[in-house]
Parts: structure tokens; C-alpha cells; sequence
């Protein structure tokens, strides 16, 4: 073979790799692009459940902030004279009183260190941060709702307590009159409301960093 072939055949052989070298770097590419795409569609979901969630909570928070209102304006008499529907109504808002929870793990196991996009991963950050303090005030929160449901049991059987099923409490007017008149009960919701008026603080700093990772993802689709 001469020195011209020889030139060819090597030149092919090199080209041959190079090419090679260029479709697995290019499939590499597509797969992570595809990675980064679900790691985004993952996030997106549950940053918009964290939305819905949070507007949830806020809405309920809200008619309790009525019914707070509603049960400290009103003497135990004016309470007694309620109908069981408007009374079982207030006592449920009154006593039923989930803290809301903000769901990290998700977030956390979304592998967010591979994502290209280093604004979207400064937001994440940030979204973190407010998600636990969020969680700072849980402990209390959730103590506080027990202690509240121990103590609204003065209303209604064990039953009714366990299944928070209080429109089966056979005289809600008269239970309300009753926690109205029972100061332990009003001292430990007002107790419940300050704090939580705090940790709602800190859930509308988190809704609007969620607000703010939403928009970045929807950037990139």
C-alpha cells in the first residue's frame, strides 16, 4: 500500500472515531437534556400543589380569623341562642385546625444540583430557606391544635372528638356557650392565633418564592 492509501485509510479511521466520539457526546447531551426536563416537570408540580395548598390553608385561616372574631365578640348567652347549623359551623372552624405543612422532601430529593439553569437553582435556595421557617413554628402548632381539640371535648363525647365529626354534637349552640364561658379554652386559642398569625407571615413569604420558581420554570419550556 503507498503512502497515499495509507494517508486515506488513516485519515478515515480517525474520522470514523470522531464521529463515533460526536454521536455518543450528542446522545449524552439529549439524555440529560431530558433528565433536567422531568427534574423541571417535577418541580413544577410541586411547586404548584404548594400553591394550591397554600391558598387552601389561607382560605381556611381566614374563616377562622371570622370565626375568632365572631366567638370572642359574643357573650355565652348570645352564643347559646345560635341555631345548630350556624353553631356547629363556628365550632368546627374554630377547633379544627391543621397547620400547614410544607412538603421538602420532594424538593430536596429533586437532584437540583445537575440543573443548568443557575438562576432557577438561586430560587430553589431561597424557596428552601423559607420553606423551614415555615416548619420553625410546627412543633407549637401542632401541640396548640391538640391541646384545642382536648379541650373543645367539653362540647362533645370522646367520639366526636377522635372523628373531629362535630355537627354530631347533639347541642353545638350549648358547647359553644360553654367554651365561651371556659377560660382555659379562650386563653389557649388566643394563645394558637398569635402564633399563628406569625407562622402565616412566614407561609405568604413562601407562597411568593414558589410564585417565583413557577415563573423560572415556565421560562424554559
Amino acid at each position: 500500500m503507498n503512502t497515499r492509501a495509507r494517508i486515506v485509510e488513516g485519515g478515515v479511521i480517525v474520522g470514523s472515531i470522531l464521529l463515533a466520539f460526536a454521536i455518543d457526546a450528542g446522545w449524552s447531551a439529549r439524555g440529560e437534556a431530558r433528565d433536567q426536563a422531568v427534574i423541571r416537570g417535577a418541580l413544577y408540580s410541586e411547586m404548584q400543589s404548594t400553591v394550591d395548598r397554600i391558598d387552601g390553608h389561607l382560605e381556611r385561616r381566614r374563616q377562622f380569623a371570622e370565626s375568632l372574631a365572631t366567638f370572642l365578640g359574643s357573650s355565652p348567652t348570645a352564643l347559646a341562642d345560635l341555631s345548630s347549623d350556624s353553631a356547629g359551623s363556628l365550632l368546627r372552624r374554630l377547633t379544627f385546625l391543621a397547620p400547614f405543612t410544607a412538603s421538602i422532601d420532594p424538593v430536596r430529593s429533586a437532584d437540583v444540583a445537575r440543573l443548568d439553569d443557575v438562576a432557577l437553582r438561586t430560587l430553589l435556595g431561597d424557596w428552601m430557606g423559607a420553606a423551614e421557617n415555615v416548619a420553625e413554628d410546627q412543633t407549637f402548632l401542632v401541640a396548640a391544635s391538640i391541646e384545642l381539640a382536648r379541650l373543645s371535648g367539653l362540647v362533645g363525647g370522646p367520639r366526636a372528638l377522635s372523628r373531629f365529626d362535630f355537627p354530631e354534637v347533639p347541642q353545638p349552640n350549648v358547647g359553644l356557650s360553654r367554651l365561651r364561658s371556659e377560660g382555659q379554652f379562650v386563653d389557649a386559642i388566643l394563645v394558637f392565633d398569635r402564633r399563628e398569625q406569625n407562622n402565616l407571615r412566614k407561609i405568604r413569604e413562601l407562597r411568593k418564592r414558589t410564585v417565583s420558581v413557577l415563573l423560572q420554570l415556565e421560562s424554559r419550556r
